[in-house]
């Protein structure tokens, strides 16, 4: 083998440059001599490595750069490109590329300080990058699925089980861009947005409403999105205690109404689906689906009647929040075509899609009916915020290899991974690498009940209530108001837990128990809180609120959701 030497091209004009690390902003030919990085490095005479983690990596020469790029003076005889006898190869966008300890060893060689006290000590080689920075992965990310509650999967050529592992927090920059603002409405300006005598907007008995939405408060009836005139019509609303309902009527009226509440301040996907004629209704938070109860008659069509709105329902009961990507269908949406679609925007031409209000900027409707609204009350789309972002965020909960490639699964929390191919995906070790946002609320599962339960059962039976984890670890907890009466002198005692396991406690930290006779309390309601259960899942998992009662002679026991405080299961990622 002949011995590297030193491109010709070097002078002593050769630098090195500390912490310098970036990405590959656009693929690169093996044949190019023009690299263009994301973050360009301080010096025009460098050497640096392009993917440095990988199996070939290769080092280049750069002699001069220009406004977003460094040039290699050659790509073929190891004079610029392929340096020390490394080959030139097609990089993708998103490879890593950086100045390392050879580049700044290579340096001291050619000026000759090399043997200077002292600067071994002094410079920063790999060892010293930040480790709060990002790094790229120099790989292409298939999209995969959303399994709901914001979680997520893609696939990777080869086997990345020593790369990535559950922890690892993901920079996930998005390809298309989705527009970044939202409509804020405040219920006490009475702010909304009409449309009079909506074209397309025409069916009888199935349809779907979804939308995007961050609530402020609780309190008043805040309608979502609507054409209702008072009596005839369809709405979708959040109810004074959170809980979502949708509404049809005609000949007569179907209400369906979730047991679960949305929570203050995050954005939640809400889909509602409605069969009339069927007086059948699905809700799904985040792509999960959730307990209702149907009030009404079975009425065999819907009577189309006042005008179009978001954020209110014939002029009154205004939304008191954030509100994105509403979206309206004349068909009953099923599960897997919510979670397909939730999270990226559409165009406006999808089959049974009637309307369709991005509120990103404007509140024009997208699809062919030209449904454009009207603001009232000042009512705006600019709102800076969204459920989409430039640059989303990520933490890997899930890495498998099987038949040639692996998936990886990651949970998003406030964020949404982009529903598309990626290749400038950036990866870190960090628990807070720049810009991720680390807040615990903002990684935080959270179902929120606003429903009285209870049980006779001596042994666990289900309280309805659940919460579904996505795969990784967690920390459990549950909050509920017990109601106990026993006018018995002997001890009854309570006792609720969550578990994954719909008749048996499989998770002691998070059980509650409450004991009361004549002789003491015989009728005592108390709102109790567990301590965090550490919880691992190695697929989605549900987590039901399950009682008992010892005895329900002479007594009598429930989870007061309703009459007292909602019941609240929260999980948090257990990786912050």
């Amino acid at each position: 083998m002949a011995r590297p030497v030193l491109p010709a091209a070097v002078t002593a004009d050769l630098q090195s440059e500390d912490y310098y690390e970036t990405t590959v902003a656009q693929p690169l030919a093996s044949v190019d001599t023009d690299i263009y990085p994301d973050v360009m490095p301080a010096y025009e005479q460098c050497f640096g490595v392009i993917d440095p983690e990988g199996d070939a990596p290769e080092m280049v020469f750069w002699t001069s750069k220009g406004a977003n790029y460094v040039r290699c003076p050659s790509a073929t005889d190891g004079e610029g490109r392929g340096v020390f006898q490394t080959t030139p190869q097609d990089w993708p966008a998103g490879t890593k590329f950086g100045i390392y300890s050879v580049s700044a060893y290579l340096e001291a060689i050619v000026t000759g300080v090399a043997m200077q006290d002292g600067f071994l000590q002094a410079r920063h080689f790999s060892s010293a990058i930040d480790p709060n920075s990002w790094q790229g992965t120099g790989e292409s990310w298939t999209y995969g699925a959303s399994t709901g509650n914001k979680e997520f999967t893609y696939v990777i050529s080869g086997d990345k089980t020593t790369k990535y592992t559950p922890g690892m927090r993901l920079q996930l920059p998005r390809v298309t861009a989705s527009g970044y603002t939202c409509t804020d409405l405040e219920a006490g300006s009475s702010q909304y947005a009409s449309k009079t005598s909506p074209a397309g907007v025409s069916f009888t008995d199935d349809f779907t409403i979804e939308a995007w939405v961050k609530l402020e408060s609780y309190g008043g009836t805040y309608n979502i999105a609507s054409r209702y005139d008072g009596s005839d019509g369809f709405r979708l609303y959040v109810n004074t205690t959170g809980q979502v309902a949708i509404y049809g009527d005609g000949a007569s009226t179907r209400e369906f109404t979730t047991s679960n509440a949305l929570p203050l301040g995050l954005w939640v996907h809400v889909a509602a689906t409605l069969d009339m004629s069927g007086a059948a209704a699905t809700i799904y938070f985040d792509g999960i689906l959730i307990p209702n109860t149907s009030t009404g008659a079975a009425g065999t069509s819907l009577t189309q009647a006042g005008n179009l709105q978001v954020g209110a329902a014939n002029g009154a009961n205004f939304f008191d929040g954030k509100i994105s990507d509403v979206r309206i269908w004349s068909v009953v949406r099923t599960a897997q075509n919510v979670l397909d679609n939730m999270h990226k925007r559409l165009v406006g031409d999808e089959t049974n899609l009637v309307a369709y209000f991005k509120l990103a900027g404007d509140f024009v409707d997208s699809t062919a009916n030209a449904n454009t609204l009207t603001a009232s009350g000042s009512a705006t789309a600019t709102a800076a915020d969204s459920p989409f972002a430039a640059t989303e965020y990520g933490i890997v909960t899930g890495v498998v290899f099987a038949t040639g490639n692996t998936t990886i699964t990651l949970y998003t929390g406030q964020n949404l991974a982009p529903a598309e191919n990626l290749s400038n995906v950036s990866y870190s070790g960090s628990k807070i690498p720049v810009g991720f946002p680390s807040d615990p609320a903002r990684w935080t599962i959270v179902t929120r009940s606003a429903a009285d339960r209870t049980t006779t059962s001596a042994t666990y039976a289900t309280l309805t209530d659940a919460l579904v984890l996505p795969v990784g670890a967690w920390k459990l907890c549950l909050r509920a108001t017990v109601y106990h009466t026993n006018s018995s002198s002997a001890t009854r005692t309570v006792n609720i837990t969550l578990s994954s396991d719909t008749s048996t406690e499989t998770n002691p930290r998070t059980t509650l128990n409450l004991s009361s006779n004549t002789a003491a309390y015989p009728n005592v309601a108390i709102t109790m809180t567990s301590p965090d259960a550490d919880v691992l899942t190695t697929a989605a998992t549900t987590f039901t609120l399950l009682g008992k009662i010892s005895s329900s002679t002479n007594s009598t026991f429930a989870v007061q959701g309703s009459t007292n405080l909602p019941t609240v299961i929260r999980a948090v990622c257990g990786y912050l």
